[in-house]
């Protein structure tokens, strides 16, 4: 798959699966964030895994786009913060590290997947 596909799959699914968290369970806002966290976790995951140059800066390309939606989301529909300068600067930062972390783990289980394939190849034998 193209990588820019891959970005749209991976922020596809964080801002879907945040949606859906969202109208499900809103009344803890810790449960949200630990969930959140996990969503961009598995978004980050999903972008590496499926792009064709399974490089990180995929994960974090799709992570400043789903910072850029969270801040018009927070700027436009949910109010409850404000739009002060430090928590734009931790909109836009925090979810593209987070996914970037995403995209290292789904680096490293391809690597290791394809090792893993290679050493159970029976045809060498």
């Amino acid at each position: 798959m193209k990588s820019r596909y891959s970005i749209l799959l991976g922020v596809g699914t964080v801002i879907g699966l945040f949606f859906l968290v969202t109208m499900i369970n809103s009344n803890n806002a810790n449960d949200l964030t630990y969930i959140f966290t996990g969503i961009l976790l598995v978004g980050g995951y999903i972008t590496t895994y499926t792009s064709n140059i399974k490089k990180s800066r995929v994960a974090l390309i799709a992570g400043i786009g789903v910072s850029i939606l969270l801040i018009l989301y927070q700027l436009f529909v949910d109010k409850l913060y404000g739009s002060g300068l430090l928590n734009l600067i931790a909109f836009l930062i925090i979810p593209g590290f987070v996914m970037l972390i995403g995209g290292f783990i789904a680096k490293i289980t391809k690597n290791e997947f394809k090792h893993l394939l290679e050493d159970l190849d029976i045809s060498k034998s």
